[in-house]
């Protein structure tokens, strides 16, 4: 019967529903797919609360198996809405359990059952299913513990080279001990090595250093990915890395990284497939706006939901037009000792790294990253794993789309030809056409820029995400709703509890900063309780912006609110609000280029910091994929004063006449002038919480 399990060539019965007392018989039932699972889960009969059975799959939509490691998970697990309605939430059972059963019996490989079962690990506690595929992944996990506390898993693991199998072991129970680690609030934090990156040809050519440094596993998730100079030139080092074996993971943002054809990307995942690459690529899209089955699969269970009972209700959130991608990571190595992470501001391309075409103008950005190195601990998850981790959650995120270049390259094949001799020499090309890049790239080889300037061993650093957002249902009207779940690690809780403990100085810089009425007026207080206490913010100004819809609520909420309140004084300058850019500047007729202020972070006391890739702006706070680090060493704080001391130097305070001069320059005249009809608009209509 098409698309119905079998057993032995017939079709599923109630009869086949074995029980087995769990402290018996497991050891002699090879094939043994525990569920969890309420009798009203269930319409095949009157099960046991807590059932073994023993079966063996076969059919569609269970024939390929194997195709779950390499078109991931989410893929796979969406076949079972083959099946028919009534069957649903058995069939997603009868999945998980078989995968368990097939890892167990050696069935699959070995990276095949690490894929598995590190999606199924995340997965579970989520919440990025709806509720039936979390099921699956539910009886997925269950079989491989009872396979593990009776021994069966470790007896089929004998057989595995000893390499395989350790790494096998290790991916499994480690997946099994971290179930709950997206929902901690109280997770230890993590030894690292931390180094402040400001220049942008220095952080061009970390990055540049870091994947030629690759052993195993290279991470790339970034907002805005273009292939120009930059895009191409790190795309020909993701190639030499998997030419030495290194698997190799991209997530892009479908806003941020537009493209119609995108032939680099592409290009990368076409190399993974030839037979004499020991590596691999996988590309996937972030949450696409572009994507008809995700759309029509969204319709169908809104459907579905019209006439099933609510507790079958499944989440029609599959693709939600506003929840973005605003990562900024490159992480190899993730599960290695050796694990390396940069994280921040910057995007890929050459906007953000402007010494590729030896140009700073005003379409450049300002900003900053952060490079970790791991330090070992004796026992627990490590730095690399944990945001491998993270990582894994949002490139398996159901929305996502893989980029299908099988397609792409039958329609248009000259472009992908073209693009792959280009991509061959891409990295070549940029050293020879910019000797100062090639200067640059050994100097810092010569002085090992990897491994020295870094903190102490004995610095330490907080993980901290907006991972809740990709989930989030009725997030402005609702945002503590049950459908919104917390998150322990959030980073604007992080913020909170920094700014509570801070006693002398909170410094900020954010390019589209906006603050709530209640954190305005939390700041007063902390800032009444101490007189020598100060806050300095830097954001930009109405000449840098490239947003003119958060300048609006800079200018004529935030700033005001401390620096022009009458019930409020700001007595001896305790607030000092900057705005980048300032007269000397090239679009003034000055000498100096400053580009767009875009760095992200926050110090207090000189002692602690916050650097994230969220902007602090209301679609940072509820809409996008955010992540960053609270680093606990004084060292680095300091370093990060240098650079925002230097920012400041580079800014304008607000309400000064310099600031008034900006406004009023003939450049950015008419841009003051709409500021107030469009700040009037959205407080208006509330439309704030959507820019």
């Amino acid at each position: 019967m098409k698309g119905v399990p079998v057993i032995r060539d017939r079709a599923l019965d109630v009869k086949d529903f074995v029980f087995y007392p769990q402290d018996s018989t497991v050891r002699e039932a090879p094939l043994l797919a525990p569920t969890l699972f309420d009798r009203d889960s269930f319409k095949l009969g009157a099960l046991p609360h807590q059932t073994l059975f023993s079966v063996q799959l076969s059919g569609e939509p269970f024939a390929n198996l194997r195709m779950v490691a390499r078109s991931s998970v989410s893929s796979a697990v969406s076949a079972i809405t083959g099946f028919p309605n009534k069957m649903l939430y058995q069939a997603a059972a009868l999945f998980g359990a078989t995968l368990g059963s097939l890892i167990a019996t050696r069935e699959l490989s070995v990276s095949e059952s690490i894929a598995i079962t590190t999606a199924a690990g995340l997965f579970q506690k989520g919440p990025f299913f709806p509720p039936v595929w979390r099921n699956s992944f539910k009886a997925f996990l269950t079989q491989i513990r009872v396979l593990r506390d009776h021994g069966t898993l470790v007896e089929h693991l004998k057989g595995i080279p000893p390499a395989e199998r350790d790494a096998l072991e290790k991916q499994i129970f480690g997946t099994l001990d971290s179930l709950t680690f997206f929902s901690s609030k109280n997770r230890i934090p993590f030894p690292a090595r931390v180094k402040v990156v400001a220049d942008p040809t220095e952080g061009f050519l970390s990055k540049w250093m870091l994947i030629d440094a690759a052993k195993e596993t290279i991470d790339v998730s970034t907002f805005i990915f273009v292939e120009d100079e930059v895009g191409r030139a790190l795309l020909a080092k993701l190639m030499q890395a998997m030419d030495r074996g290194v698997k190799v993971r991209v997530l892009i943002d479908s806003v941020g990284s537009t493209h119609p054809t995108r032939p680099g990307l592409t290009t990368l995942m076409t190399h993974g497939e030839r037979e004499d690459v020991p590596g691999s690529a996988e590309v996937v899209i972030f949450n696409p706006i572009i994507h008809p089955f995700g759309w029509l699969s969204t319709v169908a269970r809104a459907v579905w939901n019209l006439f099933a009972p609510k507790k079958y209700h499944l989440d029609t959130g599959e693709i939600r037009v506003n929840r973005r991608l605003h990562d900024k990571i490159l992480l190899i190595d993730r599960d290695t000792a050796s694990a390396a992470i940069i994280i921040g501001g910057r995007n890929l391309s050459k906007d953000y790294y402007p010494v590729v075409d030896e140009r700073l103008d005003d379409e450049t950005f300002h900003d900053m990253e952060i490079l970790i190195r791991n330090v070992a601990r004796k026992s627990g998850a490590t730095l690399g794993s944990t945001l491998g981790q993270y990582f894994g959650m949002l490139f398996h995120h159901l929305g996502n789309k893989a980029l299908n270049y099988f397609v792409r390259s039958t329609l248009i094949p000259k472009i992908y030809t073209d693009a792959y001799i280009a991509l061959s020499t891409a990295d070549e090309d940029l050293l020879d056409n910019r000797p100062v890049v090639r200067q640059a790239l050994e100097r810092m080889r010569e002085n090992g820029f990897l491994e020295t300037g870094f903190s102490a061993d004995t610095t330490s650093i907080d993980f901290v995400n907006e991972v809740q957002s990709a989930t989030r249902i009725n997030a402005f009207l609702k945002p503590e709703g049950k459908n919104n779940p917390r998150n322990g690690d959030s980073i604007l809780e992080h913020a909170r509890k920094m700014m509570t403990r801070a006693k002398k100085t909170i410094r900020i810089v954010s390019p589209y900063l906006y603050l709530t009425p209640d954190e305005i007026k939390f700041l007063k207080k902390w800032l009444d309780a101490d007189p020598n206490r100060q806050l300095i913010i830097i954001s930009n100004s109405i000449h840098t912006t490239d947003n003119h819809l958060t300048q609006a609520m800079v200018d004529h909420i935030l700033a005001p609110a401390f620096m022009a309140d009458p019930s409020w004084p700001n007595t001896g300058g305790r607030v000092q609000v900057y705005a980048y850019g300032r007269l000397d500047g090239k679009a003034f007729g000055g000498t100096k280029n400053y580009g767009k202020l875009h760095a992200k972070y926050m110090v207090f006391d000189d002692e602690w910091a916050l650097v994230t890739s969220a902007n602090f702006d209301p679609r940072s706070r509820y809409l996008q994929m955010e992540n960053g680090f609270v680093i606990h060493d004084a060292q680095v704080a300091r370093d990060l004063t240098e650079h925002f001391e230097e920012t400041a130097r580079g800014s304008a305070l607000w309400g000064s006449k310099e600031w008034e001069d900006i406004r009023r320059h003939p450049k950015c005249k008419l841009k003051t002038w709409l500021q107030r009809p469009i700040f009037w608009v959205l407080k208006k209509f509330n439309l704030i919480p959507l820019i």
